[in-house]
């Protein structure tokens, strides 16, 4: 009884100190002037999008490559769920829409994070997440797009 007492205490304690706090939050675009056709930039912002979602949460919703356009639906940050008392408790997850746009000789990233919601834990620091945290991934992402451009596919 004591133990059941303590594991529902800490249960209690990790999964219901958390607040969501709705917060706005601008997309966040940037452009990169890169040499390639938008043929080849529309392949390479394609391959981009499927190498970074890695959870089957985030999709490719939109390609069409005649109007160099890859839009995609992705997975921030899944809270996940836990049993608690025989219930599954769904904590939610934050998206965010990123589009890529192509032409010849540039590209555009754009990333919005659609109906952002801050999360507040004052017991559980893996539970929070903030406007500041989302717009450093962001960036990362930025980041990380700019260098993947950058690469040359010799695997051929």
């Amino acid at each position: 009884m004591k133990k059941a007492i303590i594991l529902f205490c800490i249960l209690f304690t990790s999964c219901s100190t958390y607040e969501k706090v709705p917060a706005n939050m601008e997309s966040i675009s940037e452009k990169y002037k890169i040499e390639g056709s938008k043929n080849d930039l529309f392949v390479k912002a394609n391959n981009w999008m499927v190498e970074i979602f890695k959870d089957s949460k985030s999709v490719i919703q939109f390609s069409d490559k005649e109007a160099g356009v890859v839009t995609g639906r992705y997975l921030f940050k899944d809270f996940g769920n836990k049993y608690v008392l025989g219930e599954r408790v769904d904590f939610g997850q934050i998206y965010a829409i990123i589009k890529l746009q192509v032409k010849d000789g540039a590209t555009k990233i754009t990333i919005d994070a659609e109906d952002f919601t801050e999360i507040h834990s004052e017991a559980n620091k893996d539970y929070r997440y903030t406007k500041e945290k989302a717009n450093q991934e962001i960036k990362s992402i930025m980041n990380k797009y700019k260098e993947y451009l950058k690469t040359e596919d010799n695997s051929f």
